[in-house]
């Protein structure tokens, strides 16, 4: 059997938040991953700024 490597990454991501979060996981679990998806989203905005600025 095998896993698709990003189904693996979300399900021990998850199980993590569950075993880090004492309480009120799932709403713990929700703030993490819209922490994540800003910071991602950021990223990627810095680096195409920064390919836009190298390449004027």
């Amino acid at each position: 059997m095998e896993i698709p490597i990003d189904k693996l990454m979300w399900s021990y991501l998850h199980m993590m938040c569950n075993r880090l979060f004492k309480s009120k996981q799932r709403l713990h679990e929700l703030v993490l991953y819209d922490f994540l998806g800003r910071y991602y989203a950021s990223q990627i905005a810095r680096k195409k700024q920064l390919e836009k600025d190298i390449t004027i």
